[in-house]
């Protein structure tokens, strides 16, 4: 599997409904992804909203997603 297609670690937020946020924004943006729970997950807590969340992307679209998550940081405030 070569890089493009492996899913890629954007970023972790500290909760669940933060990490849902922006994955809706890549989406908004045609960029799919997928929340993790982090530190054990769901095996070890159950399912816990308040624990640190990974968005992960297909690897060919790190960059891009990085790029709209600093851009879009501070919107709105």
């Amino acid at each position: 599997m070569n890089r493009e297609s492996s899913e890629a670690l954007v970023q972790v937020f500290p909760n669940e409904m933060l990490a849902r946020l922006w994955a809706d924004i890549l989406g908004n943006e045609g960029i799919a992804s997928l929340i993790k729970p982090q530190f054990g997950g769901y095996g070890a807590w159950g399912h816990d909203s308040f624990i640190s969340h990974g968005l992960y992307v297909l690897g060919k679209h790190t960059e891009t997603a990085l790029a709209i998550i600093k851009d879009s940081e501070g919107q709105g405030t």
